[in-house]
């Protein structure tokens, strides 16, 4: 039984580690692209799911090959990137023979469900941490629902500063800038990084 509950801690981890992505400003975009198409969300938080967990298990079996080289750090970030690529490409080279269908919906959203910065990021907290399979699916999981998380809170904000009654000044972009600010503030507290230093 602790062990489910160590795989439910990594899988909200990985929730909040996503909701760091807010907090950074790193793929800000790509979670507002997702929350403007609310039909995508779903496909796109499956997409980083997958791809997640495939590269982090791909780089599990390299990283004692990786590490086996000189100034393996150097190298480790192009290693995973490589991977994460080669992912994106098998993929479309699979959709487009076997289901065309499918390709033709996820054509969009695919290269940067692929590529996003979680996906690529995840193994590098999963070689850290030396996490075994459980781990790393419960996190990967994580990671996709955290991103669902983030898009869907973004999407409601856009949805709800569209009001016609704000000062001019602020309608479109400061607005979304200012509540993804105070989101990012409530996500970065809940996440346990709020703290003053002593």
């Amino acid at each position: 039984m602790s062990v489910f509950w160590e795989l439910m801690g990594y899988a909200l981890l990985a929730v909040f580690a996503e909701n760091l992505v807010l907090m950074e400003g790193i793929g800000t975009s790509r979670v507002l692209r997702a929350a403007r198409k609310p039909k995508q969300l779903l496909p796109y938080a499956g997409l980083i799911c997958l791809f997640s967990l495939c590269t982090a298990l791909i780089t599990r079996q390299l990283d004692p090959w990786i590490a086996s080289w000189p100034r393996p750090e150097l190298y480790r970030p192009l290693a995973y990137a490589v991977c994460a690529a080669g992912l994106y490409l098998a993929a479309v080279l699979l959709l487009k023979a076997f289901r065309r269908e499918w390709f033709q919906k996820l054509e969009d959203i695919l290269p940067s469900a692929s590529l996003n910065c979680i996906v690529i990021a995840l193994p590098y907290l999963a070689g850290a941490r030396d996490l075994d399979l459980g781990h790393v699916v419960a996190l990967s999981l994580g990671a996709g629902v955290g991103f669902a998380l983030a898009a869907w809170l973004a999407a409601e904000g856009i949805r709800r500063i569209d009001n016609k009654r704000m000062a001019k000044a602020f309608l479109g972009l400061p607005a979304l800038f200012l509540y993804l600010g105070i989101l990012s503030l409530a996500l970065m507290g809940l996440g346990g990084k709020g703290g003053l230093p002593a």
